[in-house]
């Protein structure tokens, strides 16, 4: 995830992958969902927290301590009343400061419990943890319900990045989503983006951050520190993570 108008990096989002016994790549909206139905989806919250608390640890040795990492949290966690103090137990146990960590909530897992939501929502914010609304224009919330979320980000989802260049920029949904988190006091940031025509739009649409293949490809965390000596986020020879 980088900042728009200047292209430093922002952070980072953590990406679950599952590969079978075959040697298939499972999609991760079939092993999510397998995860929920089964009752193990906290089990792999946790997991997929614990490796992204390992991961901040590591760009904090490097001295990119300030980035974050953003983790995402599902339906059926969001309507448990003991989120809040686990997560921050879990990253207490592991030494990592909350605003080290961005969790990400969907637009449609908020819906599933309003109101559950909204007070888990509040809650991980008052311990100092930031909160991004995901995939944000998929789902079914109404304004009036969007203004009563305790959020800090809203994400525009890759379906709409499509429009841009194809018609005039104040009619695109993107320009709108913009519009309206600008005017709701919250941050935006673009996923999906895999081109440098769509990284000036945004830029010259006020969107204030974004995530993509144009920046860079999903690795892993041992690939992490030779990335970033790569493309010019840190000086000197590549750092072995485990040093």
């Amino acid at each position: 995830q980088v900042w728009l108008h200047d292209g430093s990096l922002k952070g980072f989002e953590a990406l679950a992958r599952w590969t079978d016994r075959r040697g298939h790549a499972v999609p991760p909206p079939i092993f999510i969902t397998l995860a929920e139905t089964s009752g193990h989806i906290a089990a792999l919250f946790d997991q997929v927290l614990q490796q992204s608390c390992h991961a901040w640890r590591v760009l904090a040795a490097l001295g990119l301590g300030h980035l974050r990492i953003a983790v995402n949290v599902s339906a059926l966690q969001l309507s448990d009343p003991t989120l809040a103090e686990h997560v921050a137990a879990q990253c207490a146990d592991a030494g990592v400061p909350p605003d080290a960590i961005e969790l990400e909530v969907t637009e449609s897992a908020v819906m599933t419990d309003p109101d559950g939501a909204t007070g888990q929502i509040r809650r991980l914010r008052q311990l100092g943890f930031e909160i991004a609304l995901d995939d944000f224009g998929t789902g079914f919330s109404s304004l009036a319900r969007l203004r009563g979320f305790d959020l800090d980000w809203i994400k525009i989802d890759r379906a709409f990045l499509g429009e841009i260049g194809q018609r005039p920029d104040h009619e695109t949904l993107p320009d709108m989503i913009v519009t309206l988190s600008r005017q709701l006091g919250l941050k935006s940031l673009a996923e999906g983006v895999e081109t440098d025509a769509q990284r000036l739009w945004l830029m010259r649409s006020g969107c204030l951050a974004a995530q993509g293949s144009l920046f860079g490809a999903p690795m892993p965390v041992a690939e992490l520190p030779g990335w970033l000596h790569r493309n010019g986020h840190l000086p000197g020879p590549p750092t072995d993570p485990a040093d």
